[in-house]
């Protein structure tokens, strides 16, 4: 309901205006009356109405000049003129300085009802902008506190829900642009109370609608409608928190997206309520772990390819089958794709591109079959682009790619059997490798890589303690870390770093 403060000096004009806005305008109610332009200026000032109505003739300050100082303060409070003919130029005058709208004295009901309609339609609009542009601010700024404006503007009780289309959001990239649909997610009825907000992505959105007006059931089956439209050909997943308030509106939403993630089943629509989730779909972990992915492991490690493809496809036909929520999935296929990687350190480069590819495949993918599809395809791929190096073992291509693996595992075992088992070679050739590119045994060429890492943290940290560097680059032993220091540098680490200090100083 919009606030309307009165102002007029004859009180037969403050009593039938009264009357009209109590019994013909349901959408207004009186906060304030004044005699003079004066004290309506101050009480305007403290009251912030949304509409004032003023003669314009009034003693110590006329009409006019009320409005133009209202104006000049609280421009966004709207203004009406009530004059009799008389004051006609006047009521022109006020006009061009930003009034709403004038009536002529007396005032006829129809006359005063339809712009009170007009105003009321006007008010609704700009509320329901504000409105966005404050809810939009918060979920851009992630803060959760609330000025005072926004909390008297904001409806007393909220009810809202996250819809998502499809799985999870690759990427998060909260719009500056507001949703702009062309097609109908909203009725009339329901636009001036409701508030479509875009989500994490362009495939999910965030509804808020005024608690006070919209029923809870209602903005249920509104939700429903608006998942229907919105998810297209694919499959939707809604949450909703009925009865909230502006102040806990952050933590709602980062409780619905929760809750989404953790219950979203691809190709399956859902509606879930904050209060009431069904605790079947919480956490479920597949039946077939334990087995089928061993051996997806186990034909990785072997190099039988095709074999581990088939294994894959039935994987996901048994998880259809289960309904797994796409949150096991995604960890379960991360992993596979991490055993894949170990298997070939020297495709490790191929790490981002791989995460990148699943999030894409896992937020796109419209049922388990259509991720199991596109997941395989990009396998598949990755397997065409291994290098042929590894049937050359004396390549320098080969002998790089175990030094990569060496430099973004320095902090790992690296015992020659462990590095000739994840590259599929023999000692000796590895031994004749190493001698080849670096014109030093495996285990020297380790050991000042260690070395050279452990100079690289000194550098940036000098003041880290010695027990902290050395498992940094594989010594669990900081005394004998120290030792193979010395034994390279010709000097103790300690030395070597207070040395470093006194050149850069």
């Amino acid at each position: 309901m919009y606030t309307v403060f009165l102002a007029d000096d004859e009180p037969s004009a403050l009593s039938y205006l009264r009357t009209l806005i109590s019994q013909k305008c349901s959408g207004f109610s009186i906060i304030g009356e004044a005699d003079n332009g004066k004290d309506a200026l101050q009480m305007v000032g403290e009251l912030k109405p949304d509409l004032l109505i003023s003669d314009i003739r009034m003693p110590i300050m006329d009409g006019i000049e009320l409005i133009g100082e209202v104006k000049k303060h609280y421009p966004e409070i709207q203004s009406v003129i009530v004059s009799g003919y008389q004051d006609f130029q006047y009521a022109q005058k006020a006009l061009q300085s930003g009034v709403s709208d004038y009536l002529l004295k007396p005032v006829k009901i129809s006359d005063f009802t339809e712009l009170m309609d007009k105003i009321n339609q006007e008010l609704g609009e700009r509320r329901h902008k504000n409105i966005r542009q404050m809810l939009n601010d918060l979920l851009l700024s992630e803060e959760t506190g609330t000025g005072n404006h926004a909390e008297q503007i904001m409806p007393r009780k909220l009810h809202i829900s996250v819809i998502r289309k499809n799985g999870f959001p690759a990427h998060i990239n909260p719009s500056l642009e507001f949703l702009n649909y062309s097609l109908p997610l909203l009725d009339e009825e329901d636009r001036l109370y409701t508030w479509l907000l875009r989500g994490r992505d362009e495939n999910e959105l965030i509804i808020v609608s005024d608690g006070c007006i919209v029923t809870t059931i209602h903005f249920k089956e509104l939700i429903n409608n608006i998942s229907r439209q919105f998810k297209g050909d694919g499959y939707s997943t809604n949450a909703i928190k009925t009865e909230c308030n502006i102040k806990n509106f952050l933590p709602v939403v980062s409780k619905l997206y929760k809750l989404i993630g953790e219950n979203t089943i691809p190709g399956s629509d859902q509606s879930l309520d904050a209060e009431a989730v069904n605790p079947q779909y919480r956490n479920r972990e597949s039946h077939v772990n334990s087995s089928l992915l061993i051996q997806i492991e186990t034909l990785i490690n072997r190099e039988m390819f095709e074999n581990t493809l088939k294994e894959l496809e039935e994987l996901f036909s048994l998880w259809e089958k289960e309904k797994l929520p796409l949150i096991n999935m995604e960890i379960e296929l991360t992993r596979i794709s991490h055993i894949i990687l170990r298997k070939y350190p020297e495709m490790d480069r191929k790490n981002i591109e791989l995460t990148e590819k699943l999030a894409t495949i896992l937020k796109t993918g419209r049922s388990h079959s259509e991720i199991g599809t596109a997941y395989i395809t990009m396998i598949k791929e990755f397997h065409n682009s291994l290098p042929e190096v590894r049937g050359k073992i004396d390549s320098i291509d080969f002998f790089h790619s175990i030094d990569r693996y060496l430099d973004s595992h320095i902090a790992e075992d690296l015992s020659l059997c462990l590095i000739c088992s994840i590259f599929g070679i023999s000692q000796s050739s590895l031994s004749k490798l190493f001698r080849k590119y670096s014109n030093r045994t495996y285990t020297e060429y380790l050991t000042e890589t260690r070395i050279n890492k452990s100079i690289a943290i000194m550098g940036n940290s000098h003041r880290m303690p010695l027990k902290e560097i050395a498992p940094m680059v594989g010594y669990n032993d900081p005394l004998y870390f120290s030792k193979v220091f010395k034994a390279v540098k010709k000097m103790s680490p300690r030395s070597y770093m207070e040395n470093q200090m006194q050149e850069n100083t």
